[in-house]
C-alpha cells in the first residue's frame, strides 16, 4: 500500500503542476496554453489509469495468491485430518478449527485488500472530477482573457486607423493655427498607438515636423521613405505625402518641386482640390498665368464656394492683363458669402483692376486710408506677399501697360509694406 499512496501522491503533484506550469508561461499564445493543457490533463489521466490499472493486477495476483494458500492449507489439513483420525476424534476437530479459523483470516484479508481499493478508485476518480472541473474553468478564464484582449487590440487598431486617416485627410484644411495644433495632436496619438505600424509612426513623426512648419526635415524624412517604405500606402495615403512634400518644397521657394510633387498628388487622387489649388499658386509664382488659371478652374470646380481659389484666379488674370474675365470674377467674389473670405484681397484686386482699366479716380492716400479701414487698422491681417504682383506688372503680359499706372501701383503696395513692417 505504501507503494500505492506514493503513485497517488505522484499523481497529484503531476496534476497540480499545470496550473503552476501554465502561469510561468504567460509569453505563450492563448492556443499554445490550451494545448499544453491538455497535454498535460492527458498525461495525469493515463498516469492515474495506469495505476489504477496496475493496483488491480496486483490485487488478482495477491488474491489467487491468498486462495492458492487457502487451497493448500485445506489440503493438508485434510491429510492431517485422515493421518490423526487413526490416533482419535478430538485432534482431526481441533485441526478442523483451526483450518476454518485461518481459511476465514485469509477471507478477511482479501475483502480488506478489495476495499482498500476500492476506496483508492473512489478517490481517484473525485479527484480526477475535481481536476477535470479546474481544467474547464481554467481554459474559459484564458478564453475570456483572449477575448478581452482581442477586444482591446481591436479597439487600439481601431483608433489607430482613424487617427491616421485623419491625419492624412487633414492637409487639405486651410492651414491655420488651429490646424497645425490639430496635426500635432493627432500626430502624437498614432505614434502612441501600440496598435499603430511602424510605417504609420514614421508617417505620424514627419507629420509633426510638418505642423511644426520644420519644412527642410519634412522634405528630408519623406524622401528617404520614398525610397523604400511606401509599399505598404495606398493610393490616398501616397497623395497627401505627396501633397506635403510639393508644400514644403513651396515654403522652402522651390515651386518647380512642388509643382513635380503637387502633380504626383493628383494623379493618385483626381478630387484632391488642395492639390490643384496649391499648385496653381506655384505655376503663378513662376509666372505661368494660364496654367495657374487652370487649376484655379478645376478647384472652383470641385469647390464652387471657395474664395481663395477665385481670389487666385483673379490674381491671375490681372497679372496675365485679362482684365475682362478678371472683373466677372470680381462680381462673383462680391456675391459669395462666406466667412473666410479675404476682405482686403478682394478690395486690392479691385483697385488694381480699376488702376489698370482706366477708371481710377483716388489718390494713393485715399487707397491707402481704405485699406486701413477694411482691415480695421491692423496690418498683420494683410498676409499677401506683393511680389507676384510686381512680377506680374513688369512681364511680358504687361508689355503696353503705361509706366504710370505700374508706377502707381508699386507706390501703393510699398506704403503697404511700410504700414505692415512697421507694426
Amino acid at each position: 500500500m505504501k507503494k500505492y499512496l506514493a503513485s497517488f501522491i505522484v499523481c497529484i503533484c503531476i496534476t497540480i503542476s499545470i496550473p503552476a506550469q501554465n502561469n510561468s508561461s504567460n509569453n505563450k499564445t492563448v492556443n499554445e496554453r490550451l494545448l499544453l493543457l491538455e497535454e498535460k490533463q492527458k498525461n495525469a489521466e493515463q498516469e492515474l489509469e495506469k495505476t489504477k490499472k496496475e493496483l488491480e493486477e496486483k490485487y488478482e495476483l495477491k488474491k489467487e495468491n491468498l486462495l492458492y494458500q487457502k487451497d493448500q492449507v485445506a489440503w493438508w489439513l485434510n491429510i492431517l485430518g485422515i493421518v490423526v483420525t487413526l490416533f482419535g476424534v478430538g485432534v482431526p476437530i481441533g485441526l478442523g478449527i483451526l483450518g476454518f479459523r485461518y481459511a476465514k483470516r485469509i477471507d478477511d484479508e482479501v475483502e480488506k485488500s478489495k476495499k482498500r481499493i476500492d476506496d483508492f478508485i473512489k478517490l481517484y476518480e473525485s479527484y480526477l472530477n475535481i481536476q477535470k472541473d479546474l481544467f474547464v474553468k481554467e481554459v474559459i478564464a484564458i478564453k475570456e482573457k483572449a477575448r478581452v484582449d482581442a477586444n482591446e487590440i481591436n479597439d487600439l487598431k481601431k483608433t489607430a486607423k482613424e487617427n491616421f486617416s485623419e491625419l492624412m485627410n487633414l492637409p487639405r484644411e486651410k492651414p491655420t493655427p488651429e490646424i497645425a495644433e490639430k496635426g500635432k495632436e493627432l500626430a502624437k496619438k498614432v505614434i502612441e498607438n501600440t496598435a499603430s505600424s511602424d510605417i504609420e509612426k514614421s508617417i505620424a513623426q514627419t507629420s509633426e515636423l510638418f505642423y511644426s512648419h520644420k519644412y527642410a526635415e519634412v522634405i528630408k524624412s519623406y524622401e528617404e521613405m520614398l525610397k523604400n517604405k511606401f509599399v505598404h500606402l495606398n493610393k490616398d495615403q501616397l497623395s497627401t505625402i505627396y501633397f506635403q512634400l510639393g508644400y514644403s518644397f513651396s515654403k522652402e521657394k522651390n515651386n518647380k518641386r512642388a509643382i513635380e510633387y503637387y502633380t504626383n498628388a493628383i494623379a493618385l487622387d483626381l478630387f484632391n482640390y488642395a492639390a490643384y489649388n496649391n499648385r496653381g499658386y506655384a505655376y503663378f509664382k513662376l509666372e505661368m498665368y494660364e496654367l495657374a488659371i487652370a487649376d484655379c478652374n478645376k478647384m472652383i470646380e470641385l469647390e464652387p464656394n471657395d474664395v481663395d481659389a477665385r481670389i487666385n484666379k483673379t490674381e491671375a488674370l490681372i497679372c496675365s492683363n485679362n482684365l475682362e474675365e478678371s472683373i466677372i470674377l470680381l462680381n462673383e467674389l462680391n456675391k459669395l458669402e462666406s466667412k473666410n473670405k479675404d476682405k482686403f484681397g478682394l478690395y486690392f484686386l479691385e483697385l488694381l483692376y480699376s488702376i489698370l482699366n482706366n477708371t481710377n479716380s483716388k489718390t494713393i492716400e485715399e487707397y491707402f486710408e481704405k485699406i486701413k479701414t477694411i482691415v480695421n487698422n491692423d496690418s498683420s491681417i494683410i498676409n499677401w506677399s506683393f511680389e507676384e504682383i510686381k512680377r506680374g506688372l513688369n512681364s511680358r503680359y504687361h508689355e503696353n501697360t503705361l509706366q504710370e499706372k505700374k508706377d502707381f501701383i508699386f507706390a501703393l503696395i510699398d506704403k503697404i509694406e511700410a504700414w505692415r513692417n512697421k507694426k
